[in-house]
């Protein structure tokens, strides 16, 4: 049956699906696409404002998402009692990860809200997500590991969602990126703020190095 997958992203066997598990029927479901960050500035004498929304980062930031689902629940009325109980305490107040069966690629991941159930024969209630701003990729995080000796380039494909990868090196390393020289001296786990992969093929050119070095990212979509 149709229904949304909830699921604890730390702790896989906390999960449940709303059609499988709970016998309830997805009435209505709305997939919030996350507000845009602007920041514009107006002049007296000049046509127009001054748009600075993506002078820091080169992109738009966003705000977070709604996601909203809307259930009935149509079987023994003399059950549903226990269910909204177990419905509540397994969703209400929680951060997980939501998985919804017309977007298998991606989920997403926010703090969720059960509403108040309707009365009457047909029972009804709407579960909402302040989700995260981005869907991540379902599966594994992208990982891409490199032998330095090989030298060349590093090509590391990457979805949407802008992101700045974990380095790991297995030994002292020096590559180019966006025409910039990044050196690390030794073995460890890195960050660069200004290593910040973009929509398509990011290229790592290797300059020297022994060891290994490893890209780990987790890839995403609006």
């Amino acid at each position: 049956m149709r229904g949304i997958r909830f699921t604890d992203i730390n702790d896989p066997t906390y999960s449940r699906h709303t059609a499988d598990d709970w016998g309830l029927v997805m009435a209505l479901k709305v997939i919030g696409t996350p507000s845009i960050k602007t920041k514009t500035i107006e002049l007296a004498d000049r046509d127009g404002v001054l748009d600075f929304t993506t002078a820091l980062r080169g992109v738009p930031s966003y705000g977070t998402r709604e996601l909203s689902f809307t259930f009935e629940y149509l079987d023994s009325p003399a059950e549903w009692s226990a269910l909204i109980t177990e419905i509540q305490g397994f969703l209400h107040g929680r951060r997980l990860m939501i998985q919804e069966p017309d977007d298998d690629e991606y989920y997403y991941l926010g703090r969720v809200t059960v509403g108040d159930p309707s009365g009457g024969l047909v029972k009804e209630f709407t579960v909402t997500v302040n989700a995260d701003t981005w869907k991540y990729k379902n599966g594994a995080i992208t990982s891409v590991t490199w032998p330095l000796t090989a030298g060349g380039s590093i090509a590391l494909a990457n979805d949407w969602r802008p992101v700045c990868p974990i380095i790991t090196t297995t030994g002292a390393v020096t590559f180019e990126f966006g025409g910039k020289l990044y050196s690390i001296a030794g073995a460890g786990e890195f960050r660069f703020p200004t290593i910040m992969l973009t929509h398509g093929v990011n290229t790592i050119k290797v300059v020297s190095g022994v060891g290994d070095i490893t890209f780990t990212y987790q890839e995403g979509a609006i």
